[in-house]
């Protein structure tokens, strides 16, 4: 299995094993919405499935958080990776 990207060497709280899977499968979505074509499409239709997946990948954190299925460590170790948008999960508490 491929190892997830992250911007720091820092090792991944406890519970990382968890989410790692959803989290890869996201992005590799992210990946191919970014290199979907995006003719004939007005610039802000083409960032579309690229917002509605990082916000996915935001909510799914969030919402593991919220049913204590990981740590509010493991939280903070995804906003401060930017693996989570950290703004848009403090709107939804």
């Amino acid at each position: 299995m491929k190892k997830f990207n992250t911007r720091t060497n820092r090792k991944p709280p406890k519970g990382w094993d968890l989410i790692e899977p959803q989290l890869q499968e996201l992005q590799q979505r992210m990946r191919e919405a970014e290199k979907d074509p995006s003719e004939g499409k007005r610039k802000p239709e083409s960032v579309w499935p690229i917002l509605r997946i990082h916000h996915q990948i935001s909510r799914y954190i969030f919402e593991a958080y919220k049913k204590k299925e990981i740590s509010k460590e493991l939280l903070d170790y995804c906003i401060d990776e930017k693996i989570a948008d950290g703004l848009l999960i403090a709107k939804w508490k």
